[in-house]
């Protein structure tokens, strides 16, 4: 943990570098606004749903906590720690930019102070899995959906079905795992020290998932559904307090474009605000509430949390110093 304290005194650059890029994809964003509608939106909230919100989205966090309870299987194990680490990670995801690997490296240091190495790797490998293969998901059925509209959507629902198809074959089967392996032997080959600590991490999981049956794993799949239900749900109540109803479906579609393209971006921060603006306003909605309803989001799921996440970080640093 000194090494990730270390580079959380240097953070403060990567995050001052994020929040110029917030501020420069916001210039860009309501150049395409009219102020006068979002200004009327923002007098008409309803603060009660805004307030739901609020509390939907501490109960997700508590779900996750829940959730990675029930993968490590430690009665030592706190729900409390667990929950205080979920809401870090949102810090840690964003102010030490990774591609979310920084707060996966945070999850695992805190469970392996009361777990083994194999059930820590068993936590970080599911939630990976179990996140992308939702995402994958919702992507598959919210281009059904809009398939009905145009034909376009043909090729997405081809594409992510392969790709749900490719990923559940790499954790659930064996030859699946074997070629996984070789094509990141073949990758990391000019990493000899990468290489090996891959090959380590994957054999702690699949070792460990070995000792997960079918009505944990069941329990598992159940619970992380319903934290993605939670997570729509926020987005859907922010659009309540504007009055509005929008087809959850289309909400959710709207959500996963902004987490995959966020995902896959070193700065998040702007990029998600960005990503989910332009994918509702691509799925119909109309530009102003669009914006709108994102950046409330944005406050209730992450500026919130994110300055306490900050507070929470720092208490596991020194506790695991």
């Amino acid at each position: 943990m000194k090494k990730g304290k270390k580079g959380f005194k240097k953070s403060w650059i990567r995050l001052l570098f994020g929040l110029l890029a917030l501020v420069f994809v916001l210039v860009i964003l309501f150049r395409f606004a009219e102020l006068k509608e979002i200004a009327f939106l923002l007098k008409k909230v309803s603060y009660g749903w805004l307030l739901i919100a609020i509390a939907l989205q501490f109960v997700f966090f508590a779900l996750l906590a829940f959730l990675y309870k029930l993968i490590l299987a430690e009665k030592k194990m706190s729900f409390f720690v667990l929950f205080r680490t979920v809401i870090a990670m949102l810090f840690v995801d964003y102010a030490l930019p990774s591609f979310s690997a920084s707060g996966c490296v945070l999850l695992y240091h805190v469970s392996r102070k009361k777990a083994r190495k194999e059930k820590s790797a068993l936590l970080i490998g599911l939630n990976v899995f179990l996140n992308l293969f939702f995402l994958l998901l919702i992507l598959i059925l919210g281009s059904l959906y809009l398939l009905k509209k145009s034909t376009r959507w043909a090729f997405s629902i081809t594409f992510f079905s392969i790709l749900l198809f490719l990923l559940c074959r790499i954790v659930l089967t064996e030859r699946g795992r074997a070629h996984f392996k070789a094509v990141l032997s073949f990758l990391l080959q000019k990493w000899p020290k990468a290489k090996k600590r891959v090959a380590s991490a994957l054999k702690n999981f699949y070792e460990a998932k070995r000792g997960v049956t079918k009505k944990k794993f069941l329990a598992i799949f159940g619970i992380t559904f319903l934290s993605y239900v939670f997570r729509i749900s926020v987005i859907c109540a922010i659009f309540l307090s504007f009055g509005v109803f929008v087809n959850p479906l289309t909400i959710a579609v709207g959500f996963a474009i902004a987490m995959v393209i966020s995902t896959l971006s070193y700065i998040r921060i702007g990029v998600y605000e960005a990503g989910m603006t332009g994918a509702y306003s691509m799925l119909g909605i109309e530009y102003n509430l669009a914006l709108t309803t994102t950046l409330l989001y944005r406050a209730v799921s992450f500026w919130l949390p994110f300055f306490l996440g900050f507070l929470l970080f720092r208490t596991l640093v020194k506790r695991n110093s």
